[in-house]
């Protein structure tokens, strides 16, 4: 009895000591993390064995090989958004070095304000999405979604943060000028569909020196990258809002991340790349440059506005609109190239011919039939040719005969040796580059899932340097291909 007495009094003893150790004035929270306000955290992404736990605080360290840094934000151009995340991830160990989902009593303890006060930052409940009859319509029926304001009432309990137009030109931004290696995300959507633009703030050093992601510019058609020096504003990059990044009906949040890679900066929403940026020419063994042409697998195909210019000095190096019948006969020479190719130039000459098409493109390239299956054809005088350097390729292009796609070729040194950019191979199902080295074809390079309408006109632009290729469809860009 002695002995149960004395277990007891020692638990009396020993539990008020476990409980304070476990309050240390942060909800709980182990030392040296804060709540999700938007709080610089410090903490492992992932859970990890109390064993690993280091000793003492977290201390941040740049890496020594990246060359992208500064401080990340977000402000409106003049456009209303919500957003309901924000998180920074240090690449090097996966520590979260900031996070918010804007719950804590002081979302913007850690924020510093240009350009205005955060009076038109404020956290509120999400925006509800309703159906609004059609002007005029005053019965129900077929209905158009739009978001009501964002003191609606709301259907969770969690808050976002709601940055009106009304703070145009108002940049909030948090965290070290030395952060670098990093991936910064913001989830976000546009509240309504007129307005100039909402904006991320990246490599920030000071309110006059940043960089700057603005999705919605021009009437919300196009996402551009610039570059802010000493306050005066410069356009890195721009393209058309394929993913509808700025559009008020678009319900779900957009994933928008800036990705500071060691040597380039990449931009991506939602998994898809947008904009790959600052990165650096390497020296390779083989560099790329020479033979240009056109090619297509097992399909018919059409082609017209062929330009090929030099990237330095926007000097024209080729172009062809096929209005001169002659040109073809004249200006191409068919071979292998790892595609295939024909028995005489009679052969070639029977299937790949200018025929008159539509009004807009009139007469135009075309592959007649889909034998032989693979079929190429490159200009004459960039063989090998170091003059094509740096070059930037440009081409409309359409299926007629479905089946697959498209050839386009560069880095031709000769009828075996060759590099192209298959578009809708493999059943009109997959994109992807090739290379040919020595008369043998690689597999897939960088691939990925795709699928194009035939009797559609796409514009294809490859921009060629010595080390790497950028691949645009209709001026997105889908793929990256870099040199050995």
């Amino acid at each position: 009895m002695k002995k149960l007495l004395a277990l007891l009094l020692a638990l009396v003893m020993v539990l008020p000591l476990a409980l304070a150790a476990c309050d240390n004035g942060n909800g709980g929270l182990p030392a040296g993390t804060q709540g999700s306000g938007g709080e610089q955290t410090n903490k492992p992404a992932k859970d990890t064995d109390d064993n690993d736990e280091p000793d003492g605080p977290y201390v941040y360290k740049p890496n020594a090989e990246a060359q992208y840094s500064g401080m990340v934000g977000i402000g409106s151009q003049g456009s209303s958004a919500e957003i309901k995340s924000i998180a920074v991830q240090n690449r090097e160990d996966k520590v979260d070095l900031f996070e918010s989902d804007f719950n804590a009593a002081d979302p913007f303890a850690d924020w510093t304000f240009a350009g205005g006060d955060n009076s038109a930052f404020a956290v509120t409940d999400p925006a509800t999405f309703t159906e609004a009859a059609e002007d005029g319509d005053e019965t129900e029926g077929d209905a158009e979604t739009t978001a009501e304001a964002p003191e609606s009432k709301a259907t969770s309990a969690d808050k976002v943060l709601t940055v009106s137009k009304d703070a145009k030109g108002v940049m909030g931004y948090f965290g070290d000028p030395n952060w670098n290696y990093i991936r910064f995300t913001v989830k976000m959507r546009l509240l309504e569909e007129e307005g100039d633009g909402f904006a991320l703030y990246f490599c920030i050093k000071d309110d006059k020196n940043y960089k700057e992601l603005v999705v919605g510019t021009d009437d919300n058609q196009y996402v551009v990258v610039n570059e802010v020096v000493d306050g005066s504003k410069t356009e890195i990059a721009s393209q058309l809002d394929r993913l509808h990044v700025a559009s008020a009906e678009y319900e779900d949040y957009m994933a928008m991340t800036i990705s500071f890679e060691k040597d380039s900066i990449n931009v991506i929403v939602n998994g898809v790349e947008l904009f790959h940026l600052y990165a650096k020419e390497k020296e390779v063994e083989n560099p790329l440059y020479g033979g240009v042409g056109l090619g297509r697998w097992a399909t018919g195909v059409s082609y017209d506005n062929f330009v090929v210019k030099r990237n330095e000095d926007g000097k024209v190096l080729y172009k062809n609109d096929f209005e001169n019948v002659k040109s073809l006969e004249d200006d191409f020479t068919p071979g292998n190239y790892g595609l295939g190719g024909w028995p005489t130039m009679a052969d070639w000459l029977d299937d790949w011919v200018v025929v008159d098409d539509d009004k807009d493109h009139g007469k135009v390239l075309s592959m007649t039939n889909k034998t032989p299956e693979d079929a190429g054809i490159v200009v004459t005088e960039s063989f090998a040719n170091t003059d094509w350097t740096d070059i930037t390729i440009d081409v409309d292009a359409r299926i007629d005969i479905p089946n697959e796609g498209w050839l386009l070729i560069f880095n031709a040194k000769d009828a075996s040796n060759s590099a192209f950019w298959n578009v809708g191979g493999w059943g009109n199902t997959c994109t992807c580059f090739q290379t040919v080295d020595n008369g043998v074809k690689s597999g897939q390079i960088n691939n990925y899932e795709s699928k194009y309408e035939s009797d559609r006109w796409y514009h294809f632009t490859l921009v060629v340097t010595e080390s790497i290729v950028y691949a645009y469809c209709d001026g997105y860009l889908m793929s990256i291909y870099e040199a050995a």
